[in-house]
């Protein structure tokens, strides 16, 4: 499923630029931007995306085995 990064929501899993990130926590910077903050689903590595409201990702639904 594709949806756009302002109605992603935390505990989901999105795929971006190859990884697959868990959403830990999101926020809006103001009238565009969504903060995403993820960890990596293979390492927990965590980071911070912040992209524009209409950037589409893609949700994972299937569980990793």
């Amino acid at each position: 499923m594709i949806v756009r990064a302002e109605d992603v929501q935390a505990g989901q899993v999105v795929l971006w630029e190859g990884d697959r990130l868990e959403v830990v926590y999101t926020d809006f910077t103001g009238i565009d931007r969504t903060v995403l903050r993820v960890a990596r689903a293979r390492d927990g590595v965590r980071q911070e995306l912040t992209i524009s409201n209409d950037t589409e990702l893609e949700i994972d639904a299937v569980p990793e085995s």
